[in-house]
């Protein structure tokens, strides 16, 4: 995992424990100082990817955390 992605992934783990919801796109961009939505996509679909989250649905805050970093 990247320096990016780990800082995404923790501030999405972290809304989902604060808030009890899935942060937006527009959220994970404007606290993670992305340069555009589609960087937001990006990191996200790369954590999807490699197994530490899942979306579930089609709508806004359907992020789910499905393993941890405690390895880093």
């Amino acid at each position: 995992m990247t320096p990016k992605q780990l800082y995404v992934f923790e501030f999405i783990k972290n809304k989902i424990g604060d808030d009890g919801v899935s942060p937006t796109y527009n959220e994970i961009q404007n606290y993670c100082e992305l340069s555009s939505i589609s960087q937001a996509y990006k990191v996200v679909d790369s954590l999807i990817k490699k197994g530490y989250i899942e979306k579930e649905g089609h709508g806004n805050r359907q992020l789910i955390i499905k393993q941890t970093t405690d390895h880093f």
